[in-house]
């Protein structure tokens, strides 16, 4: 009992990454990514009424927040959507928890490092296990008949960029070494199998940095499994060119992320670079998708361009103060591989939907919050009981109010699909609301 209260916040965590990751459990509870976003606004409401109440931040860093999340409310006011920029909103609000639910597990976060590296070592076996089957069939193997865990291949991807920074960490692991060299070499040939071309960007970029700061001869057991898996990519190609089905491995194309750029560039105008559209206010009725694949042009539509500055600043300051630890601290390999995890998801989601989907949305405010926790800053006070009795009932007004706003969306939905947003469906609006429970 004692174990479980002192790490509650590892093992809420692990159980939300777990849970997200169960076998068919979207074939029974809400299907596609739903279940995944529903596990998280649990996650979300229960870090909000834990750590919310005891909030400390500088007061310039007060200020900033204050001012993002006002303007942020003014964006959702004038927004076109007003049931999907609240819920969006409210959505953001909580995320801010998850920095102090990673703050507490900087402390101690071996449990989170063992989590993230066998839910790695489980979805990878899973799915070289599918791959054998389609093997032994002699059918085409593709990556959506292989990868598991997700329903779209890029969401596969996009732990991968979370976790292969953690697969690295384990290289220097005395009894899990060689298991962490197999896992990432076959991390690697997936990555090359689900032709992943932003995320094996990412993943390139810092793995350079992450070999410059550490062990050099960690460079040679990297560049070792990098070779191996190039190798066994080499003999799935030629599998694959046999059936002559290899041009998706290959492609040149932007799969219309370039288009979708393009489209949000042209629709700019003022009220946009001043508020927004809303959060989660983007849609493309052209190219039916409920975000454009880069983070900046999602929060500069969503958001505006005040909020979009405030973020690039508080990122930029961020890296730069990671950078500084990191080479005072050499041998503080747990920082560099948060650290490195954290850069890999930011350069990804340039072209990739990383701070939509639920499991990479929700590392990037933990990894926040680890880092911050590591460079010294102090974001929990004891207050008085007058004011903290104040802020646990407003702590607890807002989760309510999002739960509420949670379950009647998910009753929203548009009928028109516009690619995964909130929930999987895209947009949602009070007029496709079914209040079923109402009905006979």
């Amino acid at each position: 009992m004692q174990f479980i209260k002192s790490h509650s916040h590892h093992i809420a965590l692990s159980i939300f990454l777990i849970a997200c990751l169960t076998p068919f459990i979207d074939e029974y509870f809400f299907g596609l990514f739903n279940e995944k976003r529903a596990f998280q606004s649990i996650l979300l409401s229960m870090c909000a009424l834990f750590y919310f109440p005891s909030l400390k931040l500088e007061k310039k860093a007060n200020l900033t927040l204050t001012l993002v999340l006002l303007l942020g409310l003014i964006s959702t006011l004038l927004s076109n959507n007003l049931l999907h920029s609240s819920l969006s909103y409210l959505h953001a609000t909580m995320l801010i928890s998850l920095v102090f639910l990673g703050y507490k597990i900087k402390s101690d976060n071996s449990i989170l490092f063992y989590t993230i590296l066998f839910s790695n070592i489980f979805l990878v076996s899973y799915s070289l296990l599918n791959y054998s089957f389609f093997i032994l069939s002699s059918e085409l193997p593709l990556p959506d008949g292989v990868l598991y865990g997700f329903y779209n291949i890029r969401f596969f991807n996009q732990f991968q960029v979370l976790s292969i920074p953690f697969v690295i960490y384990f290289l220097l692991h005395p009894n899990l070494h060689r298991v962490a060299k197999v896992t990432l070499t076959l991390n690697f040939f997936l990555l090359l199998f689900s032709s992943a071309r932003g995320a094996s960007i990412a993943i390139l970029v810092t793995t350079l940095v992450y070999c410059y700061f550490i062990n050099r001869s960690m460079i040679k057991e990297i560049l070792f499994c990098l070779l191996a898996a190039i190798l066994l990519f080499s003999l799935h190609y030629f599998y694959l060119s046999f059936y002559h089905s290899a041009e998706y491995t290959i492609r040149t194309d932007s799969s219309k992320r370039y288009e979708i750029w393009l489209e949000i560039i042209n629709n700019i105008h003022l009220k946009t670079l001043l508020f927004g559209n809303g959060p989660g206010g983007y849609k493309s009725e052209v190219f039916d998708f409920g975000h454009p694949h880069n983070s900046i042009l999602q929060i500069l539509n969503n958001w505006g361009a005040i909020v979009l500055s405030i973020v690039v600043w508080f990122i930029y300051k961020l890296i730069t103060q990671s950078l500084t630890f990191i080479k005072k601290n050499k041998d503080n390999n747990e920082f560099l591989t948060c650290f490195t995890s954290f850069v890999s998801l930011l350069i990804y989601s340039l072209v990739s939907g990383v701070i939509v989907m639920p499991i990479p949305q929700t590392f990037l405010f933990i990894l926040v919050g680890i880092l911050l926790g590591y460079l010294g800053y102090n974001l929990v006070e004891r207050k008085s009981k007058t004011h903290k009795k104040v802020a646990q009932i407003i702590t607890f007004t807002t989760s309510l109010l999002y739960a509420a706003l949670v379950i009647l969306s998910y009753n929203c939905l548009d009928p028109k699909p516009h690619g995964p947003s909130f929930w999987s469906n895209g947009q949602l609006s009070f007029e496709n609301c079914k209040l079923t429970y109402f009905e006979d």
